[in-house]
């Protein structure tokens, strides 16, 4: 996270530099207020595909979690009532340490034996879920660094613009530049009239 951040933080900065420099300066605002939109654009569909992505993969490992045997042992011993729907999107609450203190709560109502029998089927239960759950976070975050390589390989093949060094039209600032050439050329090989000269 540390390495994104300053990768961002640098960026940033400098693409608004290089869009802005792309344009005339009548046409600063705009550009300016074009680049947030599309950033916040790109901002938010990313957000929902990837938690699209996200949902979707969870759901595919957990498709199968109602038939788990913890499950099937604790809706034996507890009101159907006390517990939510089980399934990918409540998940969550369960593996909070809130969820979790409550089902202990629930087994320590039931006798020895089931005690005995559902602990480790509890532990076993929250290790696949956290399985689920990093394996689904790991796709996330492999999709987003494919997409970032490829954002990072059209950057290498975007045509490289000058900075502009006044607010001039871009066509008069070359002009000017190619003045200023001409006339360090010139002086350089125009003759010395001077006595020092002879």
């Amino acid at each position: 996270m540390i390495i994104t951040g300053i990768g961002l933080g640098l960026t940033m900065p400098i693409f608004n530099v290089a869009v802005q420099n792309a344009f005339d300066h009548s046409k600063l605002g705009v550009v300016s207020a074009s680049t947030q939109l599309f950033r916040s654009i790109g901002g938010t569909v990313g957000v929902a595909v990837l938690g699209g992505l996200l949902n979707s993969r969870l759901a595919n490992r957990l498709a199968n979690i109602q038939n788990d045997p913890f499950l099937q042992g604790l809706q034996s011993v507890v009101p159907k009532d006390s517990l939510p729907p089980i399934n990918a999107n409540t998940l969550q609450s369960f593996l909070s340490p809130a969820g979790q203190a409550h089902i202990k709560e629930l087994i320590s109502h039931a006798p020895s034996a089931l005690q005995a029998q559902l602990i480790p089927e509890m532990n076993n239960f929250f290790h696949s879920v956290q399985i689920a759950f990093s394996d689904s976070i790991g796709a996330v975050f492999l999709v987003g660094a494919i997409l970032m390589g490829i954002a990072a390989i059209v950057t290498i093949f975007l045509p490289q613009v000058a900075l502009r060094k006044s607010n001039r039209p871009a066509l008069q600032e070359a002009s000017m530049e190619l003045e200023m050439e001409f006339a360090n050329i010139d002086s350089e090989h125009e003759p010395d009239l001077t006595d020092n000269g002879k």
